[in-house]
């Protein structure tokens, strides 16, 4: 057992001075311990020595620290004394945690590793906490395995227990050692090199081409973010109507950014189209149906106008598709109005090898979005109303008379029982 259980220096402490050289001797002990954590040599210790020296040496946390603290400093002027602190060391049974790391025992600091892996604010070491400590020392192998550490640990804990307490937790040690025929000094020096209980994360396993940056091709060869590229400027129209520019280019959004508004149908009219003379119909018109109800134009909304107007092939794939759009698409938004749906159709006219005017009247002609929905198989007993049997032939049970019992009384009524 170490010094501190073989006598209280409480008594020592008291009875300093006298011709007991033990008492002496545990008298300065105690002393040099206090004066070590009195880092600024005024005689006492303030919370900031505190808290340095217990995060040293066993990882507390500062609300541990201050509970801690609180109890040592019985007078509550902020600064623990001598008195004070043998006080708390002898005279009160918390903190036992604390006082295995601030007292170093000639265990070789063995306390101080059981209350570690107690766990914060823990008295006593659990069954899980003692499989852990087993195997973060390597004390499991084949020859003394997890089995047998649970057996250990049933074996000396009391019954209705489901904690250990520090002189149980020695009775295991024993026992461990006995298990694997080591004497037990080595089980100790084992478990005390280890010190406090190994904190392990899962390590990802590496993938080439994520952390070797010399595979890095594109945007990813600077920062690996779009703001590393230099900024282009947003595409602009070659020459924007009047009519256009008095409508306006934005709006707020949904998403809360400034979003292109299509020209109101009056400003529109003064810039109409030489072919949508000719037909009566206008462009704008297709673009509003196709927007509905929104005032713009995503790209999803315009992969399904290409869809539905016959211009995607082989030529012109979907690919193709988004990327025209994302080349006159404002950097930072999603949505395009109506004049850059005008750019759009040209450089889709480029892309096809076909005249503007053309790709303007495919869509127009289109009217707006073709709406598709599955059609249900032919299914004779249900199409074929020949096949029809009882009550079905007159349109079903619900075209009976109401009230004079259920469907299938009803329709037994017509029924007859041959002989």
């Amino acid at each position: 057992s170490s010094w501190l259980t073989d006598r209280s220096l409480a008594d020592a402490a008291s009875v300093a001075g006298s011709d007991d050289p033990q008492a002496d001797m545990a008298d300065k002990k105690i002393k040099g311990i206090f004066a070590k954590y009195d880092k600024n040599g005024d005689g006492t210790i303030e919370i900031e020595e505190l808290s340095a020296v217990l995060k040293a040496l066993g990882g507390f946390q500062n609300a541990e620290i201050q509970a801690i603290f609180d109890h040592m400093d019985k007078n509550h002027d902020g600064a623990i004394e001598l008195d004070e602190f043998v006080d708390w060391l002898f005279n009160s049974s918390q903190d036992q945690r604390a006082k295995a790391a601030l007292m170093p025992a000639e265990d070789g600091g063995l306390k101080s590793v059981y209350y570690s892996f107690c766990g914060a604010g823990q008295s006593g070491m659990d069954g899980k906490s003692f499989a852990k400590m087993c195997k973060d020392t390597k004390l499991v192998d084949k020859a003394f395995t997890p089995t047998d550490v649970d057996l250990i640990f049933a074996k000396v804990v009391k019954k209705g227990q489901r904690k250990m307490v520090f002189t149980e937790f020695e009775a295991g040690l024993r026992l461990i050692a006995e298990k694997k025929r080591m004497s037990v000094e080595d089980v100790c020096d084992r478990i005390c090199v280890a010190g406090q209980p190994q904190l392990k994360g899962t390590q990802a396993e590496a993938v080439r081409f994520h952390d070797d940056k010399s595979t890095y091709t594109g945007m990813h060869q600077g920062k690996g973010t779009l703001r590393s590229m230099p900024r282009a400027a947003s595409p602009q129209p070659a020459a924007a109507s009047p009519a256009l520019k008095a409508a306006g280019a934005a709006a707020v959004g949904r998403g809360g950014g400034a979003r292109s508004v299509s020209p109101s149908p009056a400003a529109a009219e003064d810039d109409e189209h030489p072919t949508e003379k000719a037909t009566g119909l206008t462009l704008l018109d297709s673009f509003k149906t196709f927007c509905k109800p929104n005032l713009d134009m995503d790209g999803k909304t315009f992969a399904k106008v290409c869809r539905d107007t016959g211009l995607i092939d082989k030529k012109f794939t979907s690919t193709d598709v988004d990327l025209c759009f994302a080349k006159v698409v404002p950097k930072g938004q999603r949505r395009i109005g109506f004049h850059q749906f005008e750019e759009l159709i040209e450089l889709v006219a480029k892309k096809k090898a076909m005249e503007t005017d053309e790709v303007r009247l495919q869509i127009i002609y289109t009217g707006g979005p073709v709406l598709n929905g599955t059609v249900a198989d032919t299914v004779r007993f249900h199409d074929d109303k020949t096949t029809y049997t009882g009550t079905h032939i007159n349109g079903g049970p619900e075209s009976v008379a109401v009230g004079h019992g259920t469907a299938t009384q009803l329709a037994s009524k017509g029924m007859r029982v041959g002989r």
